[in-house]
């Protein structure tokens, strides 16, 4: 099995590095990119390290990433969303150009992810099935600018067309963040990307509801039959003053395999990097170690954090209670 990250190098990264600091986003991103390589090798000396991207990467970055023993295979960027698709995610799609190079079983990581237990176990828990972070979300919840009811909608469209029988509602959202395909499946999900690749396109062109990122691309191709749920390695943790709870699960995050930290691209993981570069003892300490460390570093623990946590989830359970007495009654 290989640990792969695909990296788009384009104008518009990503939404989550800060407006101040969007000339600095490529810095950024392949600092993440070394941490979180660093904390895989951590993990296991012997797995198969993969960075795909689409143009050179800087000198010092490369021969950072070549001492973690990590492949740069530059590939060409193919998938490219017209301008409707607007500049937040422009870069997501570069995972299907990616999955058009692979050959083998492998594990897609988004950048700021950091590798805090073993990740080799995963390929044996998936099988022969596709690997899949499930999100619970609200019909009505925007996710990357469509909600899920949306989403069902133009769902049903691609079935009709492919003439397929019509599928339930998908009641989850797929997270980006962690994707792993076997090798029995790389071809199959190469044709189908492409074909709904097209197709969607088109719908934004002509005006319709497209799908907007690879997320909901990948949750309608994914049936939950053929997949392995990968909630048990994973939970993407937010560590905002406005936003702090961690999604996908209830499980004790020490017990996971992988953290991912979006709000932490710009801070914790720039700490890390600068422990990585300096050879500081966070990536040669003892596991236990490392988790407490990276915690800290990462506001985890941050009083404030566990305090607005709370005050989130009191105010989630209100909501809920408040939906089920007052909310829309289902048709008989």
């Amino acid at each position: 099995m290989e640990i792969a990250i695909p990296f788009a190098q384009v104008e518009a990264i990503n939404p989550n590095i800060k407006r101040r600091e969007s000339d600095k986003a490529l810095e950024v991103y392949l600092k993440c990119i070394v941490v979180c390589f660093a904390s895989c090798r951590r993990s296991d000396s012997r797995i198969s390290l993969v960075l795909y991207t689409n143009k050179p990467i800087d000198t010092y970055f490369r021969k950072l990433l070549y001492k973690l023993k990590v492949d740069i295979r530059i590939v060409p960027s193919t998938f490219n969303p017209p301008d409707i698709f607007g500049d937040r995610f422009r870069g997501c799609f570069f995972l299907f150009d990616a999955l058009k190079h692979t050959q083998t079983s492998t594990l897609f990581l988004d950048p700021d992810i950091v590798a805090i237990n073993d990740i080799t176990q995963i390929e044996s828990v998936c099988g022969e099935n596709l690997g899949v972070f499930k999100l619970d979300s609200s019909q009505n919840t925007l996710i990357n600018g469509i909600d899920l009811r949306t989403a069902n909608k133009i769902y049903r469209a691609y079935r009709e067309l492919k003439k397929e029988e019509k599928p339930l509602e998908k009641t989850s959202h797929l997270g980006g963040e962690i994707l792993f395909v076997p090798s029995t499946r790389i071809e199959s999900l190469n044709t189908n990307i492409s074909q709904i690749w097209n197709w969607n396109v088109a719908r934004a062109l002509n005006g319709k509801e497209f799908l907007t990122t690879e997320e909901h691309i990948l949750n309608q191709l994914i049936e939950t039959s053929e997949s392995a749920s990968l909630n048990s390695f994973i939970s993407r943790i937010w560590t905002t003053r406005k936003f702090t709870r961690h999604q996908g699960n209830d499980v004790d995050l020490n017990s996971l395999s992988l953290w991912h930290l979006p709000a932490e691209k710009s801070r914790g993981f720039m700490t890390m990097y600068a422990n990585l570069e300096k050879c500081e003892f966070q990536f040669r300490a003892s596991d236990e170690a490392f988790k407490n460390e990276t915690r800290k570093i990462m506001n985890i623990d941050n009083r404030l954090n566990r305090i607005l946590s709370f005050i989130y989830s009191l105010k989630s359970l209100g909501q809920k209670m408040f939906e089920g007495e007052t909310g829309p009654k289902s048709p008989d």
